[in-house]
């Protein structure tokens, strides 16, 4: 689902553009339910304020997860 999570933040970000990525916020969670840490992963994604940061700490939640 991270993957998943990641491609959609990237389309959102070419159709919307960086300034409306508060737009996406609410949506992130959806993708969270089941997953360990889900909790803490979700508070974490509230206080991000770009598209390219929320892909960063995505992209290394998901390196964890396949270690």
């Amino acid at each position: 689902k991270i993957d998943v999570l990641i491609e959609h933040i990237k389309l959102h970000r070419q159709i919307k553009g960086e300034n409306h990525f508060h737009e996406l916020k609410k949506h992130l969670g959806w993708y969270y339910k089941g997953f360990p840490g889900a909790k803490e992963a979700r508070s974490q994604l509230m206080v991000l304020n770009t598209h390219q940061e929320a892909v960063g700490y995505l992209e290394n939640l998901f390196n964890t997860f396949r270690v």
